[in-house]
C-alpha cells in the first residue's frame, strides 16, 4: 500500500508542468507516493510520453477537455480514484490538488494522520441550515441533487476548497460510489463548484470528521498569491496560488529549496 495518491488534473501551461511534479516528488521523498494525472487532450500525448518510464506518474488514459467552475473537477478526480482502483493503486490517503499548488516543505505523514484524526468539531450535517452567498444559489437549485443527499440525512452541506484535502482511500471510496450509484453527475440542474461542496459535506457524512487539508490558499491576498514571506510563515506544506511562470520570483523560489 502506497502511503499517499496525489490526484491532479492538467489543463494549461505544459511548459510549468515537469517543475511541478519535480516539486510533489522532492518533498514527499520519505514516503511511498503516486501521482495520477487527468489532463486535457491537448497536453495529454506530450506529457504522458514524457513521463512514461517514470513509475510514480500516471496519466488516466482517456484525457478529456474540463470546464472550469462545475462538476468537471469534481468529475476528474473520481476518474483518477476509479481507475487507481481498477488497477490495485492502493494508498492510505487520497489527496487533491490544482498543478499551481506547489510544496515548500515536507510532508510529514505523521502530522498528516495526526490532523486526520482530530476530534470533531463540527456542526451537525443532520440539521436542517440553509447557507447564502458564494456558490449556494447554484447549488441549491439542483433540486434533486438536494433531495439524495436530504434523504440520507444530510441537511446541512458544506462548502470549502478541494485542494489539499486529506480524504482516506476507504472514505474516497464511499463518496465515488455515492455519486455513482445516486447518478448525481446525471441529475446536475444547475452546474457550480461540486468539488468544493459535495466531496466535503459527504466526507463529514462517512466520518463524522471536520476536513483537514494540507494546502493552504491565500483568500485575503489578491488573486491569493502569496509573497515569499507569507509562505515562510506557514504551517502548512503545500500553498496555492503560485503563478505558472518561470520567471515568478515565487515560484523560483520554492524551486530553488
Amino acid at each position: 500500500m502506497l502511503d499517499i495518491i496525489y490526484s491532479i488534473l492538467c489543463h494549461e501551461y505544459p511548459e510549468s508542468f515537469p517543475d511541478t511534479i519535480k516539486n510533489f516528488i522532492h518533498f514527499n521523498k520519505y514516503h511511498s507516493i503516486k501521482i495520477i494525472v487527468n489532463p486535457n487532450i491537448f497536453m495529454h500525448d506530450t506529457l504522458a510520453k514524457l513521463y512514461e518510464n517514470n513509475p510514480t506518474i500516471i496519466f488516466h488514459p482517456n484525457p478529456w477537455n474540463k470546464v472550469k467552475y462545475t462538476y468537471d473537477v469534481l468529475e476528474g478526480h473520481i476518474q483518477n480514484f476509479e481507475y487507481c482502483k481498477e488497477n490495485n493503486i492502493i494508498g492510505k490517503y487520497f489527496i487533491t490538488l490544482s498543478p499551481n499548488c506547489m510544496f515548500h516543505k515536507e510532508v510529514i505523514l505523521s502530522e498528516i494522520d495526526s490532523g486526520i484524526l482530530l476530534s470533531p468539531d463540527i456542526t451537525d450535517i443532520s440539521e436542517k441550515i440553509q447557507h447564502s452567498g458564494w456558490n449556494w444559489p447554484g447549488f441549491y437549485r439542483n433540486n434533486e441533487i438536494v433531495n439524495i443527499l436530504n434523504n440520507s440525512g444530510i441537511y446541512n452541506f458544506k462548502g470549502s476548497q478541494h485542494e489539499g484535502f486529506v480524504i482516506e482511500y476507504n472514505i474516497f471510496n464511499k463518496i465515488t460510489e455515492f455519486i455513482r450509484n445516486h447518478k448525481i453527475k446525471e441529475k446536475i440542474s444547475d452546474n457550480t463548484t461540486f468539488e468544493e461542496i459535495l466531496t466535503q459535506t459527504l466526507y463529514i457524512h462517512f466520518t463524522n470528521k471536520k476536513p483537514y487539508y494540507i494546502c493552504k490558499i491565500f483568500w485575503d491576498l489578491p488573486n491569493y498569491m502569496p509573497s515569499i514571506d507569507d509562505i515562510i510563515k506557514t504551517d502548512a506544506p503545500c500553498v496555492k496560488r503560485v503563478s505558472f511562470s518561470s520567471n515568478d520570483p515565487v515560484r523560483q523560489w520554492i524551486l530553488s529549496l
